[in-house]
């Protein structure tokens, strides 16, 4: 039997009909279900006598990646004046004022078992929108992204810190965890430190892994 010939644009469109498989994003927290009590605060007008405030939740289903959230903002160095964090309209929103503007730490797997398959992405992201750079002068928040493989003794926990600055997307590669199997992953905790600056604000949203 006689081949015909075949151009390449009509290849192409061969190729673009076959089914590919599908990559769907991790969702790591949507921000879509609130805190339980209404917003966290610290500082020396918050009337929290304490220098921490934390929420601690499950049944959260869907909304994060392992249905709980432990929220907590803290302010170690009691220089804060007033620190608050609140969650809404798939938000969460950070507002410091003068002092220190403490730090504020996400986990999930904490609360309930967590064992996520994320061979498929390649990084954790989130979008930020706040106040941390005008013009010449910067006021950096210090992320730092933990995340945990396995269990009991041949559990893995590794680290990784960068500068958060601009507002905009922000990716974290996977290959800054080489030690981490991302095939049972089993805590992920995001620290945003700004306890060096002052009268920081942002609004974190869309904590996910692509």
């Amino acid at each position: 039997m006689k081949l015909l010939p075949v151009s390449a644009s009509a290849l192409a469109a061969l190729l673009l009909a076959l089914p590919t498989a599908a990559h769907a994003d991790h969702v790591i927290d949507d921000f879509s279900v609130p805190l339980p009590n209404g917003d966290l605060m610290v500082g020396r007008n918050s009337g929290n006598p304490f220098h921490f405030d934390e929420a601690s939740q499950t049944n959260l289903g869907s909304s994060t990646i392992s249905g709980d959230r432990d929220t907590l903002i803290d302010d170690e160095s009691g220089r804060a004046y007033l620190n608050s964090v609140s969650i809404d309209y798939n938000e969460l929103m950070y507002s410091t004022s003068s002092g220190s503007s403490g730090v504020l730490t996400l986990s999930y797997g904490e609360l309930l078992l967590l064992n996520a398959d994320l061979a498929d992405d390649w990084a954790f992201a989130f979008d930020i929108d706040g106040n941390m750079y005008g013009g010449c002068h910067s006021r950096p928040v210090w992320l730092t992204v933990t995340v945990r493989s396995g269990h009991g003794d041949d559990a893995v926990t590794q680290q990784y810190t960068r500068k958060v600055v601009r507002d905009g997307q922000y990716t974290i590669s996977f290959s800054n965890f080489d030690e981490i199997d991302f095939t049972d992953v089993t805590l992920l905790q995001f620290e945003f430190d700004a306890s060096q600056v002052s009268g920081i604000d942002f609004a974190l949203s869309n904590l996910r892994t692509i």
